[in-house]
């Protein structure tokens, strides 16, 4: 808590001197408490000075250089150490016992913080490597302006936000389906523009519903020459989306396998989808109301206009499609 402003205490100080009130009047004349009114009376009387005490600080730290030395050494090559192995680790060799607490303080000193990134395993093969750079080699040679991702994300309108308040002592009872639910699915398409279509249906995305996508809600929106870039979903490669997309003058492109970064679309499906474990429902048909997310307008704003995508985009992967 930070102390009383210095003008505020000479206020309260010449207000007493004045007879203005006791120490409970000038309380709450002030808005202050009466306890702080009286320790600020009583310092000016034996010192006769109104500045308030030097914080008094707090505990030493136990992370000196020496710990923090023994720590790096002790900490095995395993990244996934729990905090508790950690602190077992550091009793044998060091003699030190270290409370999970303070270990965690002790890893945040040494700039270890926790995180973790998962890849597909599929990713290391030399099959998925080489079309991976045969696809980015592509994209190069395409103007960005044509580009138009689509991708989709689905979602359990079963899911209930997990925590509720209540008074202590009581608890929140609420109901949702336990086995299934009600699943929806959004589509969209991302062009250089922003957001070109989209749409929400219930259930899953099969042959169907990928071929109404493109003709009632995708292409229609689209002007000749675009090119049309989705993952290797088996609904992507139905017969007879290649022909609609031919008679609207527009090209599709396939990802490379096991590259969903590569989509800008990738990332903001989750983020969509976070409102649905609240009231609210997806309609069929229906286009999405809130506006484009941080990061796709960011992602945006920073594609080169002489060659798409930067480098740096999508060539470290973190997810299995």
């Amino acid at each position: 808590m930070r102390p009383y402003a210095p003008d505020l205490r000479i206020q309260v100080v010449q207000a007493y001197e004045n007879c203005e009130g006791s120490m409970c009047q000038l309380a709450a004349r002030f808005r202050l408490s009466l306890s702080g009114v009286r320790d600020l009376l009583t310092r000016y009387r034996l010192t006769g000075n109104v500045t308030p005490k030097p914080h008094g600080g707090c505990y030493p730290t136990t992370w000196d250089a020496t710990r923090l030395a023994r720590v790096r050494t002790v900490i095995p090559p395993q990244p996934a150490t729990t905090l508790q192995e950690l602190c077992d680790s550091l009793r044998a060799p060091a003699q030190l016992t270290v409370r999970p607490a303070t270990m965690s303080r002790g890893l945040a000193k040494l700039g270890l913080a926790r995180k973790k990134t998962f890849r597909a395993a599929e990713q290391t093969r030399p099959d998925v490597q080489q079309p991976r750079v045969d696809f980015l080699n592509t994209l190069t040679l395409l103007a960005p302006a044509a580009l138009v991702f689509r991708d989709e994300t689905r979602s359990n309108l079963a899911m209930a936000r997990d925590y509720a308040r209540a008074p202590r002592g009581q608890r929140v009872y609420v109901t949702k389906p336990v086995n299934r639910g009600c699943r929806g699915t959004r589509l969209g398409a991302l062009g250089l523009a922003g957001l070109a279509a989209a749409m929400t249906i219930d259930g899953f995305t099969d042959g169907d519903v990928f071929l109404a996508f493109l003709h009632d809600v995708l292409l229609p929106q689209l002007p000749p020459g675009q090119i049309v870039i989705m993952d290797n979903l088996k609904a992507h490669k139905v017969a007879g989306g290649a022909a609609i997309c031919a008679a609207a003058e527009v090209s599709l492109l396939y990802l490379s396998p096991y590259a969903p970064a590569l989509c800008p679309l990738w990332k903001s499906g989750g983020r969509r989808c976070r409102p649905s474990r609240g009231p609210r429902r997806l309609v069929r048909a229906k286009p999405l109301s809130k506006p484009l997310p941080k990061r796709l307008r960011r992602l945006l704003h920073t594609m080169p206009r002489d060659g798409f995508p930067r480098p740096a985009i999508g060539l470290c992967p973190t997810e299995n499609r």
